[in-house]
């Protein structure tokens, strides 16, 4: 049995024990582009994607990032890692 829960306007389910949430991941031919923010009615560097990693749907919001470069997926929280500050899934 499933129960929804919506936190912060994130989707969470609990799924057999264990709690499910949305992510949005990074397609891998995104793998180093570069991000940009609007700052000033200009464009500014702000980082670069990197292929794979996750964001919440509140992070992604607050990035702007381009929703074309992402795609949603679902996944355990047991089952994510962080490595040099970014966050993966386990596969």
């Amino acid at each position: 049995m499933e129960k929804f829960h919506n936190v912060n306007m994130t989707m969470l389910h609990f799924k057999n024990g264990g709690l499910i949430m949305k992510y949005y991941k990074v397609k891998p031919e995104f793998d180093n582009k570069k991000i940009y923010k609007e700052v000033n009615k200009r464009k500014e560097y702000a980082g670069f994607y990197i292929g794979n990693e996750l964001y919440t749907e509140k992070e992604a919001e607050k990035l702007r990032l381009n929703q074309a470069f992402l795609e949603p997926i679902e996944v355990s929280k047991k089952k994510i890692y962080w490595c040099f500050g970014a966050r993966f899934a386990a596969e």
